[in-house]
């Protein structure tokens, strides 16, 4: 698993470790500490039962030789084709967003005769709705660099970014730190790539360790460098190999981790080894198994991807190290916790024990989905693109499958989980897995109504207990809040999401030539993991060379100094979760200054965001209330948008007996009715809500009825 870094503090700040992960492995019961936070544990916990999923026969079928970067993908995007329909839609439109944003105002009109429950919201978008969406979807969120960051705000400097090459020959001795103090590890084996360490005391064969060594470089690392690329060559250490690092056991118990800490100077971060690590647990592994390759398949996938895209979303991230073992041929990875749990948030993260291993299985599931529909070179482009989680699938889709939106390709996935029949039709089903059917929610008979909250990109299978003539009512939430609180004042304010691992600035020039008294004064709304991510405000008097923070009236201790963190709602001199924020600039007068707002996450814990309104420095005349339409700021990673989203729906309906897949059209109050035929088993009724960056759950209706 990856586990982010963990930031040096100042000393008038406190560590805050937090959250015991309990896993199972093989029936022992492991505790592992889980860092909320700058260190979030992220790492491979679970061995799964190899038995579970289409065995190694299958596994050997699917994997030809790899495909170069650039070169046609392995598995080629099936053609998009017409949707079999067995029932009759009425009133209905087309429920996905239109492929460019508009700001039409919406005119609500209910379906006659549609008696939907007060707890589904069926209130009016504003206009521009569809607009914020997709502006959130494709923004560009600034990775954290750590470096950088201590370099432009810490008052000491931080020296160098790369250490001096440290040549190193077998039998050569090494001190690292390790989550249980400092660990002596003797060098093993070299091979073109790698450095295997072992730690003194520990039980290994030597020339076994060599044969794992070489079978690494040869067998394996080969097809996960076709895929993700390799470690930050020559990295940090100025050394082209990474170090594979056995240790006799580790304080959590978990399988192995890449810690991000390990790519910065220790002056940056103190714990860091200052070099490309690789952590096994050799309590748990035996080398050359299995499980110790997939385990160090996966790991090695995270190394690569930190190169790659350094702020990629956990989710994915894991989703996509899990792809990384089944791709070699290692039937190391399970999907069953996904399927006993299929609401699980797709697009989210929970470390807590009874929650992770559904995501890890939820995430596997749909990066391997996404590759044999797209192939080799889409899951290389999704590792590479700048954009992070749904951003980058909808950006690679675009590329590959340009007729299906976002929402139908997450669909499709769903009903691939429900029949796992790729036979009948590609996208409805996979090669290299075989499935049991997922959890049903519930079951609706005729005459029965239910209602339903879901998280976003979680799923719901309902099961219709119905043949012959049906009627289907659905009606669900219009509107996602992407903030609990509205505007401070007028439609939109300045947001910056809480993405994994981001730095987002916001940056103005001001001139304050003969002014003495300015007031820097604005609203803030803030939701922020609670002593690890931060919003800092600081003013250049040098065209941004450099920076000074500045002191605020609802400030916390950052990692640099004065910042916002934890929640605005819980000030007592807050309005509607709003502080307000009042810096005086007298010191800075008389010269032209910049002003930055920016906001720094890891990637432990998500942060809900930062909102800023009414920024003014009323001694200019500068009042920034239409954030839409200033152009004072230069925006980096914050969207001028409002409060709420569109709630996008995909409902889905199958029939068990014929596996007819009919994909029901919402009207644009999320409503939607159907009648048709049911065969003798019933149907299936998929329903996912599917609003990114949306945090709040989604409501439904479900009413079945004869005709």
């Amino acid at each position: 698993m990856y586990q982010p870094p963990q930031q040096k503090r100042n000393n008038w700040l406190v560590y805050i470790l937090s959250g015991c992960l309990l896993v199972s492995l093989c029936g022992i019961c492991v505790a592992g500490i889980a860092i909320s936070g700058l260190t979030v544990v992220d790492r491979r916990i679970e061995e799964y039962n190899l038995t579970q999923e289409s065995g190694g026969d299958v596994l050997a079928d699917l994997f030809p030789s790899p495909t170069p970067l650039g070169a046609t993908s392995t598995l080629l995007p099936p053609t998009p084709s017409s949707t079999p329909s067995a029932l009759t839609q009425l009133g209905a439109t087309p429920t996905n967003p239109p492929a460019t944003a508009t700001t039409v105002a919406i005119v609500p009109t209910p379906l006659p005769g549609f008696a939907v429950p007060a707890e589904i919201v069926q209130i009016p978008l504003p206009a521009a709705a569809h607009t914020w969406a997709e502006q959130l979807l494709r923004a560009n969120y600034p990775i954290n660099d750590f470096y950088e960051v201590a370099l432009r705000l810490d008052s000491v400097h931080p020296g160098e970014r790369l250490r001096p090459a440290e040549p190193y020959t077998v039998g050569d001795t090494q001190s690292f730190i390790t989550d249980s103090g400092r660990a002596t590890a003797v060098l093993v084996a070299i091979t073109e790539h790698t450095y295997f360490w072992f730690e003194e005391g520990t039980n290994f064969d030597q020339a076994r360790a060599v044969e794992v060594a070489n079978e690494f470089e040869s067998k394996y690392y080969p097809r996960i460098a076709n895929l993700f690329g390799g470690a930050w060559t020559p990295g940090i250490d100025n050394d082209p190999r990474f170090s594979i690092l056995h240790l006799d056991s580790f304080v959590g118990g978990e399988l192995g981790f890449f810690d991000s800490s390990d790519e910065f100077p220790s002056s940056v971060i103190p714990t860091s080894n200052e070099q490309e690590i690789i952590y096994m647990n050799l309590d748990s592994l035996t080398p050359g198994s299995d499980l110790y390759y997939g385990t160090l398949v996966h790991e090695f996938q995270h190394l690569a991807q930190w190169n790659l895209d350094a702020n990629e979303t956990v989710w994915l991230d894991e989703g996509m190290a899990q792809l990384a073992e089944i791709y070699v041929g290692l039937n190391t990875a399970s999907a069953l916790d996904y399927l006993d749990e299929p609401s699980t948030q797709l697009n989210s993260w929970d470390y807590d024990d009874d929650n992770v291993f559904a995501h890890y299985a939820a995430a596997y599931l749909f990066s391997t989905y996404l590759w044999e529909q797209l192939g080799d070179a889409a899951v290389q482009e999704l590792a590479r693109v700048p954009g992070n989680g749904m951003q980058a699938v909808q950006t690679v889709l675009e590329g590959y499958l340009p007729d299906v939106s976002l929402q139908t390709f997450l669909a499709e996935w769903a009903v691939a989980n429900l029949l796992d029949r790729p036979e009948l039709d590609s996208r409805y089903g996979y090669r290299s897995l075989t499935l049991p059917p997922p959890d049903r929610e519930t079951s609706l008979s005729l005459g029965q109504s239910i209602s339903r909250t879901l998280p976003q990109f979680g799923v719901h299978y309902l099961d219709v207990d119905a043949s012959g003539p049906v009627t289907i009512r659905f009606a669900g939430d219009t509107t996602a809040p992407l903030v609990d609180v509205d505007p401070f004042s007028g439609p939109t304010m300045w947001f910056a999401p809480g993405v994994d691992n981001t730095n987002s600035h916001l940056t103005a020039s001001f001139d304050l030539t003969g002014i003495n008294d300015a007031v820097l004064s604005f609203r803030a709304w803030y939701d922020l993991e609670e002593d690890y991510d931060f919003a800092y405000v600081s003013v250049s008097l040098d065209n941004g060379a450099s920076w000074e923070l500045l002191p605020l009236d609802h400030q916390s201790s950052g990692v640099y100094g004065p910042a916002l963190n934890g929640r605005s709602e819980r000030e007592l001199t807050a309005q509607n979760g709003w502080v307000e924020e009042r810096i005086s600039l007298a010191q800075y007068g008389n010269r032209p200054v910049l002003i930055r707002f920016e906001i720094q996450t890891d990637a432990g814990i998500p942060s809900h965001g930062l909102a800023l309104d009414d920024i003014r420095i009323d001694a200019l005349g500068y009042v920034g209330d239409d954030e839409a339409a200033d152009t004072t700021w230069l925006a980096e990673g914050f969207i001028a948008v409002g409060s709420q989203l569109p709630q996008y729906w995909s409902v889905v309906l199958v029939d068990d007996a014929t596996n007819t897949v009919t994909f029901l059209d919402l009207t644009e109050l999320n409503q939607g009715i159907w009648q048709g035929e049911l065969g003798p088993q019933g149907g299936t009724l998929i329903v996912m809500p599917q609003t990114p960056f949306a945090q709040d759950t989604g409501s439904y209706w479900v009413a079945v009825d004869t005709n």
